[in-house]
């Protein structure tokens, strides 16, 4: 039985390391972030990464499972605090700055009620891919969105529409959860979704669509 105030630790791992070092599949979400709900998941990650590295030659090489649940914890860590210090101090800190391709569709800022994806201030719902960003979605929360797919997809369509294989809807300071119907929905039609708080989604996006991935966002700012 998993313990009451077990955490589970996560961070993106590029899809290059995740071909190169052959990761099973079974420890990533969909949009390419490791999980360990345990310490054991962070020994199997450690062994498939020393399992290609020279360790005889380079013993200075070899990777630690607590150094990766270090770091899940690290990164953990800094989420919070970014967010507390974006709460309580400055909603403008979190500009999200990444060596980038004119040519694809980034989150730049998010905060404060408005999003900044390329030259384009945001303070409505709206979707964004690499290659497309789309301000007019008449839907005005996640909550309504959730809801109204239990009546019909219409809602939705704007988002199906992008033929995405990932679909990421990212809204509030905490994860959002979404209904079965939503949930249903995307599964009928074989696309994996994601919710995610706003922060968490515009950087998941933001690394999904610089490598290339068939990715889509819909975001609530």
């Amino acid at each position: 039985m998993p313990k009451e105030n077990a955490v589970t630790l996560e961070f993106h791992v590029a899809r290059e390391a995740r071909d190169r070092y052959q990761f099973d599949e079974a420890l990533f979400s969909l949009s390419g972030n490791v999980i360990f709900n345990n310490f054991h998941g962070a020994r199997v990650f450690a062994q498939k990464i020393n399992d290609k590295r020279d360790l005889v030659r380079f013993p200075e090489q070899t990777v630690r499972a607590g150094h990766i649940n270090a770091m899940g914890l690290i990164d953990e860590i800094l989420h919070f605090v970014t967010d507390l210090y974006r709460e309580q101090k400055n909603r403008e800190v979190m500009r999200l700055a990444l060596d980038s391709d004119p040519r694809i569709n980034l989150v730049h800022r998010y905060g404060g009620g408005e999003l900044v994806i390329g030259t384009a201030h945001i303070t409505r719902p709206c979707i964004v891919s690499p290659d497309k960003l789309v301000l007019e979605w008449n839907v005005s929360s996640f909550a309504e969105l959730s809801e109204s797919v239990n009546s019909s997809t219409l809602q939705l369509e704007p988002l199906l529409a992008f033929g995405a294989a990932i679909v990421l809807l990212g809204a509030g300071p905490t994860q959002p959860l979404p209904g079965a119907s939503l949930l249903a929905a995307f599964r009928a039609r074989a696309i994996a979704l994601e919710c995610m708080n706003l922060g968490a989604a515009c950087r998941t996006y933001n690394v999904l669509a610089s490598e290339q991935r068939a990715v889509v966002a819909g975001l609530f700012p």
